[in-house]
């Protein structure tokens, strides 16, 4: 993931996003100010990297990627015997 200069042109490689700057300088993006990509419910915290980003761990009792996490509910695949109530503390 580079932003490279080039003569007159810049060339950016992988999926980073860079933008030309005063000076003629590749300046990263900060993806976590300007697109807002990770899940805003439950929040998860976005960790900005040079031309690039992480998404935090979803909270507990969610489950997925950081970018979208959905309720983990484990009641559902009704694990229990048949003579007992599942319950989530």
């Amino acid at each position: 993931v580079d932003c490279i200069n080039l003569p007159g042109r810049f060339y950016f490689s992988g999926t980073s996003i860079f933008v030309v700057a005063s000076g003629n300088r590749c300046t990263d993006v900060d993806e976590c100010k300007k697109i807002h990509p990770c899940s805003k419910f439950p929040p998860v915290r976005c960790i900005n990297t040079h031309g690039s980003y992480h998404c935090d761990h979803c909270p507990h009792g969610f489950a997925g990627n950081g970018k979208l996490c959905r309720r983990v509910r484990p009641c559902y695949s009704n694990p229990c015997n048949a003579n007992a109530d599942c319950l989530v503390n």
